[in-house]
């Protein structure tokens, strides 16, 4: 749990809410008023935030007075608390809506501005993704790109960690986002697994390379983009027809092998991860070499 705040750059009103999550916004006399930032626990709360009350948080008037004094323009409650607050008279508007975790993420990006969209975006799934993601984000720095990682085990924008509890959702992937273009990054490398992501939480993310550690394990007759799609439905990411889905290669284990203490499987299999989806993205095999040649020579 956690915010999108400070860097919203879409012009949203209470109105806009209702009209783009389809809330009963009551009376419509709060329509005009902007919300800057959206948070779905009361301790990220920020002056102008739509406080997002989920269904498995315990709401009382006291957490709704304590949102308002933190500064929230308005409270998000499910819509099976309406008899019970509808009727009272709240010093701060109530929206009541069944919101899905997709349509939270999809509105998380559109006030940030679609940050994915500037950014190479590369998503790893399979049962070695955390280590793969991690060998990736170490590739594309050393190719000379300025990188973001999302992953339960390190997550950082450039050289600043980032901290969060996970599995975390879309407003915290959009903040990452957000922070890894003001920070400079091109790129950003996502763990897409149930131990870093929630359900829905790539909704405003346009996916360009998806790894996919394990292909062919369980149906070979599967295609590479059957398989991507498979294993990105929960997080529900934006699919095109540029999105490009790849498994580990003869080329990538080849360079993987050149570069990896012999007998150690599991970093010949995670580096070729991570070279297969340089190569997907249009990196030659021979700068890829080159870079792996200087980091071994200063290592």
């Amino acid at each position: 749990m956690g915010s999108l705040s400070e860097s919203t750059t879409e012009r949203t009103t209470i109105g806009d809410l209702g009209r783009i999550l389809g809330l009963d916004i009551g009376s419509g006399q709060a329509a005009p008023v902007t919300v800057t930032s959206l948070a779905d626990d009361l301790q990220s709360v920020t002056p102008g935030a739509l406080f997002i009350a989920g269904k498995g948080m315990h709401v009382t008037p006291d957490v709704i007075t304590a949102a308002a004094d933190r500064g929230a323009y308005a409270v998000l409650l499910p819509s099976a608390l309406k008899p019970a607050y509808a009727s009272g008279d709240p010093d701060i508007p109530l929206l009541f809506g069944d919101p899905s975790a997709t349509e939270l993420s999809s509105l998380a990006a559109r006030m940030a501005g679609n940050p994915a969209n500037q950014l190479a975006i590369f998503t790893v799934s399979g049962s070695q993704s955390a280590g793969s993601a991690e060998a990736l984000a170490d590739l594309l720095h050393v190719l000379g790109n300025p990188v973001g990682l999302i992953s339960a085990g390190n997550s950082y924008s450039l050289e600043r960690d980032l901290v969060f509890s996970y599995p975390i959702g879309g407003l915290q992937v959009e903040s990452v986002l957000v922070s890894a273009v003001e920070d400079g990054a091109t790129s950003v490398v996502i763990d897409a697994s149930g131990d870093t992501l929630a359900t829905g939480s790539l909704a405003g993310v346009s996916v360009d390379v998806c790894g996919l550690t394990d292909h062919g394990a369980k149906d070979g007759s599967r295609t590479l983009h059957d398989e991507m799609v498979a294993a990105l439905a929960d997080y529900a990411p934006q699919i095109t027809e540029n999105t490009h889905a790849t498994g580990r290669t003869g080329d990538s284990d080849e360079i993987a092998r050149e570069n990896v203490t012999s007998g150690d499987d599991l970093g010949i299999s995670e580096l070729s991860i991570a070279v297969a989806m340089v190569m997907q993205a249009g990196i030659k095999k021979s700068g890829i070499r080159n870079a792996l040649r200087v980091v071994q020579d200063f290592a």
